[in-house]
């Protein structure tokens, strides 16, 4: 009876360190630019401005882009991507929030994250001119708060009393545009993305950190878990088998 309480607790406590912490964001669009600008969840298919959409990724010159206009009303909420621009000098716009119609938004300025129209910029060197970088921004609603992060490092956290990271909700959507500049185009670069992600919540510095990291699926984790809880509880029962015997 002893050995059979023992071998529910260790199989317990494997799944227990095994079994990854879930989230309470829900992915909501989810773009792999596979060929196509669709969503591979079944959300919307975002708007091109211009651009080249190859197997692997979406391409732009300077000023061209895409816009996302998702159905629902986003205040609090995870934005990721995967990208790169050619020029990373002075202010380049990465995403913009009202619909083109403010100089506000989130820039690549000086290779640093800006959230401009908020507060300054994070440390220099974030970004280099044609590397591929994973941005990520989170807003809470219920605290105001936005963090930005560059390849899953916190560069900065602000308080946004203002909104100036909530994305004009108009006609039942919110809309975020993405490498397009609100003026002439002379704060825009030319670049490329592979992916871009939003959920429905901001989510945790250690799953951003998981967008820059090779990570296993949360299912080989667990089975990785519950190996090592069966080899351990074989390896006790053998080893008081023998010294039972003895």
């Amino acid at each position: 009876m002893r050995f059979l309480n023992s071998c529910v607790a260790i199989a317990f406590f494997f799944v227990l360190v095994a079994s990854p912490a879930k989230t309470v964001a829900d992915i909501i669009h989810n773009y792999e630019f596979s060929g196509s600008l669709s969503d591979s969840i079944g959300g919307v298919t975002l708007i091109p401005n211009g651009g080249t959409i190859t197997s692997s990724e979406y391409q732009f010159l300077a000023n061209q882009g895409l816009a996302l206009q998702s159905p629902r009303a986003l205040k609090s909420y995870t934005l990721a991507m995967r990208f790169r621009f050619s020029n990373v000098t002075g202010f380049r716009k990465a995403v913009d929030f009202k619909n083109l119609t403010s100089d506000n938004g989130l820039y690549v300025s000086a290779a640093r994250l800006e959230l401009y129209g908020v507060s300054g910029a994070g440390p220099g060197g974030a970004f280099a001119a044609n590397v591929f970088s994973v941005l990520a921004l989170t807003r809470n609603d219920s605290t105001k708060s936005v963090i930005g992060y560059v390849n899953g490092i916190e560069q900065w956290e602000f308080t946004d009393n203002s909104e100036v990271a909530v994305p004009d909700f108009t006609s039942g959507v919110s809309t975020f545009q993405f490498f397009k500049d609100d003026g002439l185009g002379s704060e825009a670069s030319a670049g490329a993305v592979d992916w871009i992600k939003v959920y429905d919540a901001p989510l945790s510095i250690t799953e951003i950190a998981g967008f820059s990291a090779s990570v296993p699926e949360p299912g080989t984790v667990m089975r990785c878990g519950l190996v090592s809880g069966w080899l351990a509880v074989r390896g006790w029962r053998r080893r008081h088998c023998s010294n039972s015997a003895a």
